[in-house]
């Protein structure tokens, strides 16, 4: 392992679980099936290892009678957030000529398919995200 460096790639705290297991040497067949996350040791290893292209934050809070659900895509590009409620509005912000997220890109017509991209990246990892288990039976 490398002691010298700092990983550029995307880690999310879901990769913890998998990467722990990987780094004891237990054996996939023998891990929870459907785990999330992805193993991170190769950008322990290498810094300049990429282990993932986006992440993926779901929030789901309640502050007293207020209730936020929010979902979050971040690649090493643009982060794009999506509200509950809020239909024509998000905000897009590009990670690399923006990092301090000063300048909503969401209205501006030049990102307009990165927006749309984003958001359909964001659909297929929210359907990754959703458990296999338990298997539907049909019932005959």
């Amino acid at each position: 392992m490398t002691t010298s460096g700092v990983a550029e790639t995307l880690v999310s705290s879901i990769d913890i679980p998998k990467t722990i297991l990987s780094l004891l040497n237990i054996e996939k067949e023998n891990q929870p099936p459907n785990m999330q996350g992805v193993d991170i040791t190769p950008a322990l290893k290498d810094p300049s290892n990429k282990v993932r292209e986006c992440c993926l934050i779901e929030e789901d809070e309640e502050y007293g009678d207020t209730k936020v659900r929010v979902r979050t895509l971040i690649t090493d590009d643009y982060k794009l957030t999506l509200y509950k409620g809020l239909e024509n509005y998000g905000d897009l912000f590009d990670r690399k000529q923006d990092p301090k997220e000063i300048k909503n890109l969401w209205h501006d017509n030049n990102f307009k398919e990165v927006r749309y991209g984003l958001i359909n990246k964001m659909a297929q990892e929210i359907l990754k995200a959703q458990s296999d288990y338990p298997h539907k039976q049909a019932i005959s």
